[in-house]
C-alpha cells in the first residue's frame, strides 16, 4: 500500500546473503510493482469471458434455429393423433380398448417435445460446453433409441466401446437431427 493509500500488486524476490565463510548474515529483497500486469490479466480474462459468452450465444442461436425443425415432427404427430381421436370419438367409431394406444402415442410425442425443450434450455443455461468422455453407443441407447423405437428403424451399434470427448447435449442433438433427417427422407425399399 502506497503512502497515499493506493493498493498495488507486487512481486517480492528474496535471496539470502552469505559471508565468504558461508554464514548467512542477511537478506536481499526486491519489490516489483506488477499492478499493470495484473490489470492486463484481468482485462484478458474479461475479454475471454466475453468471447465465451458470444460463442454460447452463437451456439444457442444455431440450436434455436433447429428447434422448430425438431419440434415440428412431434407437435405435428400430436396434432394428428389428437384430431384423429377426436373425430373417431365424435363419430362414436372407436372402442375403448383402441383409445389407450392412441393416448399412449400422444403422451410419448408430448414427452419427446418436452425433452427437446429441456435439452435446449439446459444447453442455453450452461456457462460453457461441458466436455467429457462419453460412451457414444451408450448415449444413443439411453437418449435416442427409446424415442425412435416406435418407428421402423433398425439400430446397429458397435459391440466395442466407442469413447469420444464432447458435450453430451450437443452430441445428442446432432445424432437426433441425423436420425430424424434420415427417417424424414428415407423411402421404403421395394419388395423383392
Amino acid at each position: 500500500q502506497h503512502r497515499n493509500g493506493n493498493m498495488v500488486d507486487v512481486l517480492v524476490h528474496e535471496a539470502p546473503l552469505y559471508s565468504a565463510d558461508g554464514e548467512q548474515w542477511g537478506w536481499m529483497s526486491s519489490v516489483l510493482d506488477i499492478s499493470e500486469r495484473k490489470r492486463m490479466e484481468k482485462v484478458a480474462q474479461q475479454q475471454q469471458r466475453q468471447l465465451e459468452a458470444s460463442g454460447r450465444l452463437m451456439a444457442v442461436g444455431e440450436v434455436a434455429s433447429t428447434l422448430a425443425h425438431e419440434l415440428n415432427q412431434p407437435l405435428g404427430a400430436l396434432s394428428g393423433f389428437a384430431t384423429g381421436l377426436l373425430n373417431r370419438l365424435e363419430k362414436q367409431d372407436i372402442a375403448l380398448q383402441d383409445v389407450r394406444p392412441v393416448v399412449s402415442r400422444i403422451q410419448q410425442m408430448a414427452d419427446r417435445a418436452g425433452n427437446i425443450i429441456r435439452r435446449i434450455n439446459a444447453f442455453a443455461r450452461k456457462r460453457e460446453m461441458q466436455q467429457e468422455h462419453i460412451h457414444l453407443p451408450g448415449l444413443i441407447k439411453q437418449r435416442l433409441q427409446p424415442s425412435f423405437n416406435l418407428r421402423d428403424l433398425t439400430w446397429k451399434l458397435p459391440d466395442a466401446a466407442v469413447w469420444v470427448l464432447g458435450d453430451s447435449t450437443l452430441l445428442e442433438h446432432a445424432f437426433r437431427n441425423l436420425t430424424q433427417n434420415a427417417l424424414d427422407w428415407s423411402h421404403p425399399l421395394p419388395a423383392r
